[in-house]
């Protein structure tokens, strides 16, 4: 009910948001919140496993923005657990000026007999960002900076919203956008639409 009354107060309001924990919070049927934290896996440069499960990087499907590098998850990841799905995101340990704004973030869907991995978007990548819809597919926002022409700064960025079905990434033809709100300051802004 919080979640709905945030919604609503942003997308009415258009209310700016702190940080893309804040927005995401506001999702509707959000999978992954702190309230799902759990445990990390142990990881290895090949494999990540919890007690009952063990997936390999090489297996995962790769969003076409990313690659799969050791070590990106870094040496304190955030694993979170929500019925049979599972999320970890990291930061690599060298992460510094504007790559400190992406992260890896990995999905574990053990809902089949053999869990299938995803490697999602990183940029302001987090396991939050991942929410169901009404038929049980997952869906999750692709963030991208929004520049006029002839500019090299950002002035916003754009949430595309994809769909897993049938193991591939599929627009949903959704997409909102925000404005910064402060020059240069990318993690605070105002939502458009």
């Amino acid at each position: 009910m919080t979640s709905l009354i945030l919604t609503l107060s942003l997308a009415l309001t258009n209310e700016l948001a702190q940080s893309y924990q804040d927005y995401f919070s506001t999702l509707q049927e959000q999978v992954f919140s702190p309230r799902t934290l759990i445990p990390g896996p142990k990881i290895t440069h090949n494999y990540l496993s919890w007690k009952e499960t063990r997936v390999y990087f090489a297996s995962a499907r790769v969003f076409p923005t990313e690659q799969i590098s050791p070590g990106d998850l870094g040496s304190h990841p955030t694993a979170y657990r929500s019925g049979k799905l599972d999320c970890i995101e990291g930061q690599a340990a060298a992460s510094s000026g504007t790559a400190v704004r992406h992260f890896a973030v990995y999905l574990i869907d053990r809902r089949q007999k053999r869990p299938v991995i995803y490697k999602l978007p990183g940029m302001f990548g987090s396991c939050q960002n991942i929410r169901k819809a009404q038929r049980g597919d997952i869906l999750f926002d692709d963030i991208n900076y929004r520049y006029k022409p002839e500019m090299e700064i950002p002035y916003g960025i754009s949430f595309t919203e994809y769909r897993i079905v049938q193991g591939k990434f599929k627009p949903t033809g959704k997409i909102r956008y925000a404005r910064f709100i402060e020059q240069e300051n990318v993690w605070k802004f105002q939502l458009e639409n």
